[in-house]
C-alpha cells in the first residue's frame, strides 16, 4: 500500500485528489492539508509520498 498526504489551498481540488487516491488501488490518502504548517504539525504520518501544491498562501510548497 503507498500512503500519501495532500497539501493544496483550494478545497474542491484537495478533496477531488483525496477521494481519487483512496478509490485507486493500492494507494490510500493518509491525510489531506490546507497548508504547510499543518501538515508539518502532522508529519508524525510519514506517508510514502506527498503531493505537495508549490503555490501555496505563507509558507510554499517549495520553503515546506
Amino acid at each position: 500500500m503507498i500512503t500519501v498526504s495532500i497539501v493544496e489551498d483550494d478545497k474542491l481540488i484537495r478533496e477531488a485528489l483525496k477521494d481519487m487516491l483512496n478509490e485507486a488501488d493500492g494507494f490510500e490518502c493518509i491525510g489531506s492539508y490546507p497548508d504547510c504548517e499543518s501538515a508539518i504539525e502532522d508529519l508524525k504520518k510519514k506517508p510514502s509520498v506527498m503531493l505537495m501544491d508549490i503555490e501555496l498562501p505563507r509558507m510554499t510548497g517549495i520553503e515546506g
